[in-house]
């Protein structure tokens, strides 16, 4: 969903906090899976999980399968690095078990990163010029911890289990598709679906203003919304509730 390149500071931060291997060509990111394509095993874990979670992208990698001369396979022996780390300290049976008997490491895991951006925020405040490049790499380090929690990690991946089994059966047993996308635009605590809610939200308010519709059809200044106060047009957006109000 981002249609303009990455500026070279977006890209130099991301590629601080990932552990995967990746190359900038045209203001993106890209992990090079040729290795992974490469063989049948590990072939088939990416396409899967590509399935699940991107399938335009799992259909271009099929395109590139397809043509038959484009990569060279390697034995099913071979060993092929993953670009993600796996984590090979909990068996399935301990993962499954964690998290069906703790309905709150969701909420602990908010919590703690709220408080961890909280003592972020007044620490920053105390720093400035190179002492303020020196704190950012070193907060990174603590910021990598978060992202790759042993326990956030078997949070997500359960989830992604959960809907593709919710996906699967639903199909099988009814014949609907992609449920899953369905029930968790409604999801707590999902920023993404909350922002498109919210959208939503906001799109009921503009909705009886014509005028006001054709201007941000048609606005190309980046400014567009200090220009549609000007005009006339007064838009209050209320905090995290997803509506504005045109006066």
């Amino acid at each position: 969903m981002m249609t303009d390149p990455i500026k070279p500071l977006g890209l130099s931060f991301f590629l601080l906090t990932t552990p995967a291997p990746m190359r900038k060509a045209g203001g993106r990111l890209f992990v090079d899976v040729t290795q992974m394509l490469a063989t049948p095993v590990s072939r088939e874990t990416l396409l899967n999980t590509m399935g699940q979670h991107d399938p335009l992208m799992k259909d271009a990698l099929m395109t590139i399968i397809d043509r038959g001369d484009f990569i060279k396979s390697s034995p099913d022996g071979d060993k092929v690095p993953s670009p993600i780390k796996s984590n090979k300290d909990i068996s399935s049976t301990d993962f499954q078990a964690q998290i069906e008997n703790d309905p709150t490491i969701v909420s602990d895991l908010i919590k703690n990163s709220q408080t961890s951006m909280e003592v972020l925020k007044q620490n920053i405040q105390t720093k400035s010029g190179s002492d303020l490049f020196d704190f950012i790499l070193e907060d990174i380090q603590q910021l990598k911890k978060i992202l790759f929690d042993p326990q956030s990690s078997r949070v997500f991946m359960t989830a992604m289990d959960a809907s593709s089994w919710i996906n699967e059966y639903m199909n099988k047993w009814f014949g609907e598709k992609n449920v899953a996308d369905t029930l968790s635009q409604s999801v707590p605590n999902n920023n993404t679906s909350e922002m498109g809610l919210e959208l939503l939200d906001v799109v009921d308010v503009i909705r009886p203003y014509p005028e006001v519709i054709d201007y941000l059809q048609h606005v190309k200044e980046d400014n567009f919304l200090a220009k549609l106060i000007k005009d006339g047009q007064r838009i209050r957006v209320h905090g995290t509730e997803g509506y504005i109000e045109i006066l």
